[in-house]
């Protein structure tokens, strides 16, 4: 019987540990990356576009061929199609593509 209450306190520590590690993990992921406001903010300003005016937006999490983190976001609005590709923990612009109502396609290399 004593055996088994140990075993029972044993498991007990050890599931309030892990779910302890689980927590701060993700706590120190969230704060490393920039989450979706901090990104909406960057490509909205760097494209003179507002998000009220946004139709369509996506951004997906991917890893670059350099096996870095980035954002791939696309968006339209009024104006045109917008598509970033931007640093997920530094917010840099690698990338930047627009294809606006006139038909004109811009597309600039951030090195």
């Amino acid at each position: 019987m004593k055996n088994q209450k140990k075993i029972i306190y044993s498991l007990v520590i050890l599931v309030i540990f892990t779910l302890a590690v689980i927590l701060i993990s993700k706590n120190i992921m969230a704060s490393r990356y920039l989450n979706e406001h901090e990104v909406k903010e960057i490509v909205f300003r760097n494209s003179n576009s507002y998000e009220s005016d946004v139709s369509e937006y996506k951004c997906v999490a991917e890893i670059s061929d350099e096996g870095r983190l980035i954002y791939d976001v696309s968006y339209v609005d009024s104006k045109g199609v917008y598509k970033f590709l931007l640093d997920c923990e530094t917010g840099k612009i690698i990338e930047f593509t627009e294809l606006l109502n006139t038909d004109s396609v811009s597309t600039t290399d951030i090195p």
